[in-house]
């Protein structure tokens, strides 16, 4: 039976091959995340330093199975970790593996500053020497893994290099070309975490080859057929058969017995395939399609498709604005609708109003200000649509964020969504808006992120069109731009902090 799937905000997704699979780069938000990391050390006297411990994390997220009781004990050597602070450490080797596995990884440290960057290698090194035995047999069946690491080693260990009577790469070497340890760090990553034998039972090539002459009804039978394990190659093809398509599409999606308890996998899966489809063909017959499904995935509290499209529905829109743009706003301004929905619709016309330019998209901003500072309109829909006013900030919607903080109370929904800080901290970044990191739905259908799926189905005991949710904190100390310790690759604000 499936049951009603809520915000996800367990921890379990910092194993490697368990992470969501919706991150893009998120080094941004991971210097955030880090300096919120390492206060909360200094919280209980922990002292640290976040090159070192950016290192340790990205060397466990790397393997396949840590051992979280020496990994605590290395950051915290005198005493016990809080569960707060074990929380953290969970979801930051979450975020690490899940860029690594994305190759926008990038290492925290100042390569201007005295040794920060062979601290980092220290810190990665401790990793693969509380891990040894592990560490060992992934070298013997990945030999290119081995030589990346022991140019790491040599890049902060001298008597090293001249041990090995080789020209390796030291500290002069890294500073010229800083890359080198995120590429040695990504090739250790993709040597152990590659399979490239492993086809999931996908389509053969020859099979992939032959998709034009199948029929439209056929094309869509495989839709259904392959579940999530579906190759972007059909996806395309169906998307090239635009106006055949889209009615197969549509009746799929209004088809209440696909939406129901006891719908097959395949089925269930259709549904987010044919939204992407949609998402991938231009026109009004699409567009009209595509809103029906925002509006039936949106507007229905027991709809278990929300957690794997929030944030992508402006990408989604972006090729059929035109048609989608005045039914989102009317529903971003209806009180009556979820304000989860209308949140995620105000996303829509602020993406639609950058593409057309300056002046268009401060008349949105003040729109959606005007929306967040009427004391009419829902709380919720006020904290969480307000959100966008920090990605953009203005100052004369100053007082309409300062306004939105004091209405979070600490027993609320939206407790804890931003504070004066972030406002403060918004003002310095600029514009920055959200979906401008969630811009490709279609990386669903990368074969890494189908191997993720497939081993967390073997590992996990549970429903895999349904997230666990192993875990939630009773005080929530997340703040609204960190990443959210769920494993979704989102900021706490678009996942966990909505539901």
């Amino acid at each position: 039976m499936r049951k009603r799937v809520s915000r996800v905000r367990g921890l379990r997704r910092w194993h490697p091959k368990k992470c969501r699979d919706n991150l893009s780069k998120l080094a941004p938000i991971m210097r955030d995340y880090f300096d919120e990391l390492i206060r909360d050390l200094a919280e209980y006297h922990i002292t640290t330093d976040g090159p070192f411990l950016n290192g340790l994390l990205t060397g466990c997220a790397t393997i396949a199975a840590v051992d979280l009781d020496k990994l605590y004990l290395e950051v915290s050597p005198e005493q016990p970790l809080a569960g707060s602070v074990r929380e953290t450490i969970l979801a930051a080797m979450g975020f690490l593996s899940e860029e690594l596995s994305r190759n926008a990884f990038q290492p925290r440290f100042n390569i201007d500053q005295d040794n920060e960057s062979e601290r980092w290698i220290d810190g990665y090194l401790k990793a693969v020497e509380i891990h040894e035995e592990q560490w060992q047999e992934e070298n013997e069946y990945s030999p290119v893994a081995s030589t990346s690491l022991i140019m790491l080693h040599a890049m902060s260990d001298e008597h090293l290099r001249n041990d090995l009577n080789m020209n390796l790469p030291g500290p002069e070497d890294l500073k010229a070309n800083p890359q080198l340890i995120s590429d040695l760090v990504l090739s250790i990553y993709d040597e152990f975490h590659g399979d490239p034998d492993h086809d999931f039972g996908l389509l053969a090539d020859d099979d992939l080859e032959s998709l034009p002459t199948f029929t439209d009804e056929e094309l869509f039978g495989l839709v259904i057929a392959c579940g999530d394990q579906l190759s972007l190659a059909v996806v395309q093809e169906c998307a090239k058969r635009e106006g055949a398509m889209v009615p197969l599409l549509r009746r799929h999606l209004k088809d209440a017995a696909n939406w129901g308890d006891n719908v097959d996998e395949g089925d269930w899966w259709a549904l987010l395939h044919a939204v992407h489809i949609l998402g991938l063909i231009p026109g009004e017959a699409s567009a009209e399609a595509l809103l029906g499904a925002f509006r039936r995935i949106n507007f229905d509290e027991n709809s278990n498709l929300s957690d794997w499209l929030s944030a992508y529905w402006p990408a989604l829109c972006q090729n059929k604005i035109e048609f989608t743009t005045t039914p989102l706003r009317e529903i971003a301004q209806d009180p009556k609708r979820p304000w989860y929905a209308r949140a995620q619709a105000v996303d829509c016309v602020l993406a639609e109003a950058t593409k057309k330019g300056p002046a268009e998209l401060e008349q949105a901003i003040d729109w959606l200000a005007a929306m967040c500072g009427d004391d009419a309109e829902d709380l919720e829909f006020r904290v969480i649509a307000g959100n966008n006013l920090l990605d953009f900030p203005r100052e004369k919607h100053r007082p309409v964020m300062k306004k939105l903080v004091a209405l979070q109370e600490p027993d609320s929904l939206v407790a804890n969504a931003f504070g004066l800080e972030e406002i403060d901290h918004s003002f310095d970044e600029g514009d920055d808006p959200e979906w401008v990191r969630f811009d490709n739905p279609w990386q669903f259908y990368d074969p890494d992120q189908i191997q993720r799926r497939q081993d967390r189905w073997l590992t996990e005991d549970g429903d895999p069109i349904e997230p666990l949710n192993t875990h939630v904190r009773e005080h929530a100390k997340i703040r609204r731009n960190e990443p959210c310790p769920c494993g979704s690759g989102k900021k706490y604000k678009k996942c966990c902090m909505n539901g």
